[in-house]
């Protein structure tokens, strides 16, 4: 791989992805969501869309669940099979007996929901799976991780890079 400095070529080829140097990240907040991967993009020098080739060993979780308030997010399952895991951690609605008398919605700042009440939804996931995830204020409808299969799990995972990403962990 070219260093820092030397742009690399745009044509990645797959003998370069696969023996390139992969790091084994684990989640800051959740230390046993661990995952290895590989940034195509950075490889390539490409500095506002992230891809990567990320791999789960069996029964591993790729991270703490989770949404993105800026960041548009996509997943494309490659080989294996997982569990997708989903919780709506969307702010319930005020209803109008619980504000306080001659309030109204206007400008009011629903409350998170307590963790009970999330809706918590798993789907089965194998080769040719695509999932996406719009950033912004209904993200927080699909928050997610997933948790690899028995023979693990390779997926490719990118999305835009915003300045500051910033994420949601309704867990």
């Amino acid at each position: 791989m070219p260093s820092p400095t030397t742009p690399h070529h745009p044509l990645l080829k797959a003998d370069e992805i696969e023996t390139a140097p992969w790091r084994t990240l684990a989640h800051s907040l959740k230390p046993e969501a661990v995952r290895t991967q590989f940034s195509m993009s950075d490889a390539v020098g490409m500095k506002n869309i992230a891809v990567h080739k990320s791999r789960l060993e069996p029964g591993k979780e790729s991270c703490l669940n989770h949404y993105h308030l800026n960041d548009s997010e996509w997943i494309y399952i490659l080989s294996g099979t997982g569990t997708l895991i989903l919780i709506d951690s969307s702010p319930s609605l005020l209803s109008q007996h619980s504000l306080p008398s001659g309030s109204s919605l206007s400008g009011a700042i629903p409350p998170p929901p307590k963790p009970e009440d999330m809706h918590r939804e798993e789907r089965a996931v194998g080769p040719g799976d695509f999932v996406g995830f719009e950033g912004g204020g209904g993200a927080a409808r699909y928050s997610h991780s997933m948790i690899a299969g028995p023979g693990g799990l390779e997926y490719l995972l990118g999305g835009v890079k915003t300045s500051p990403n910033v994420c949601a962990y309704p867990e």
